[in-house]
């Protein structure tokens, strides 16, 4: 600071501290400091977070729900194997569903490419390239897809890992209400 004050000539004036009660200071006297602690939860200060979202597909949230648990909730409320069969063929029917616009979302990714690859033909052969083998993974892509639907309907394929997970916890979601009505009939609850 001594240098500053050479530089430009400042001189240092001695800080005065006042007696003026300030709003903030009488604020705080009045208010307990244990109540502002559990006022606040956090007391760090806040960060910048950024939230880094991963998009996934349609196909991969639906193979990531947990059909178990959502067929031990239909078991144990329902416990019908119509429904069980219903359910079943709900979940097929929304596999090919997603199978199919996923296809249709390639297939239309195809065409932009191949638009892309008639405009871009005499420019660079390396992009051309580029653009060709990214349309031919797109075909292969299309192509599993189909398979996974033809499978979906031979009941094979991995809209099955789902079905069966649906089964086991629907099967078990039944045994639960069975065995909670035969416990509360031999106790006489019921």
């Amino acid at each position: 600071m001594k240098f500053f004050n050479k530089i430009f000539g400042l001189k240092s004036t001695p800080m005065t501290t006042t007696s003026t009660p300030s709003a903030a200071v009488s604020l705080q006297d009045e208010i307990p400091s244990d109540l502002l602690k559990d006022l606040f939860s956090d007391n760090e200060p806040p960060t910048k977070t950024t939230p880094t979202e991963i998009k996934t597909s349609r196909l991969q949230d639906f193979l990531k729900i947990n059909y178990s648990t959502l067929g031990f909730g239909d078991g144990y409320e329902n416990h019908s194997t119509d429904l069980l069969d219903r359910k079943i063929s709900i979940l097929k029917s929304e596999f090919r569903q997603i199978i199919d616009e996923s296809i249709d979302n390639r297939k239309q990714e195809v065409f932009q490419l191949r638009n892309q690859l008639i405009e871009t033909r005499g420019l660079s052969d390396r992009l051309v390239e580029q653009l060709e083998l990214r349309i031919q993974e797109l075909k292969e892509v299309i192509s599993k897809l189909e398979r996974e639907k033809e499978l979906s309907v031979e009941d094979e394929g991995l809209v099955m890992n789902a079905v069966h997970q649906y089964q086991e916890g629907f099967l078990r979601g039944c045994k639960e209400w069975h065995e909670a009505k035969l416990f509360a009939q031999s106790t006489g609850l019921f």
